[in-house]
């Protein structure tokens, strides 16, 4: 038996290459923290601690449509400090 992301996931999945893309694989906070942006989308979604929370939900929210629409457009919450990493060339 074979696992299939649902909607939401694929979704994210896909906002997270996209991000990556544009703006590099990391994501940088005020205290000096490092997060991809699955981790950045969980610390905004369920809270600073989110790593350590045991009851969160398998499936993101709904409400992470609107949230990486806000992301994609350039809004970023306080936080955060996106940092586009220079491509090495060969």
């Amino acid at each position: 038996m074979s696992w299939e992301p649902s909607y939401r996931v694929r979704c994210v999945m896909s906002f997270i290459d996209t991000m990556t893309d544009r703006h590099g694989p990391a994501v940088y906070d005020a205290e000096g923290g490092v997060l991809d942006w699955g981790q950045a989308l969980c610390r905004e979604l369920y809270g600073h601690g989110w790593s350590t929370n045991p009851s969160l939900p398998e499936e993101p929210p709904f409400s992470v449509h609107a949230l990486m629409e806000k992301w994609e457009g350039g809004d970023f919450p306080q936080w955060m400090e996106p940092r586009k990493q220079a491509k090495e060339t060969a």
